[in-house]
């Protein structure tokens, strides 16, 4: 069981990184001067979602739009 909860763990953290990888490649893509509509479309989010991470993105960069890590304490090895 352990064993079974620490891959589901590391499959999300996984899952976590790919959607922060997706974030950065939208700020390369504010930053070149596409709107929020393009991207969506190129990247195959929401509307929604291009349009808060271009506000977050102009607030603060690339930084902005980081992950924050995993809610909650951390894992126990």
């Amino acid at each position: 069981m352990r064993h079974a909860i620490r891959r589901w763990w590391l499959g999300r953290a996984q899952a976590r990184d790919q959607r922060e990888q997706v974030r950065l490649q939208a700020a390369r893509m504010f930053a070149d001067g596409m709107d929020a509509c393009a991207v969506a479309a190129a990247l195959e989010v929401s509307t929604k979602s291009a349009y808060t991470w271009r506000r977050a993105w102009a607030a603060g960069g690339e930084r902005a739009l980081a992950s924050n890590g995993a809610p909650g304490p951390a894992l126990q090895h």
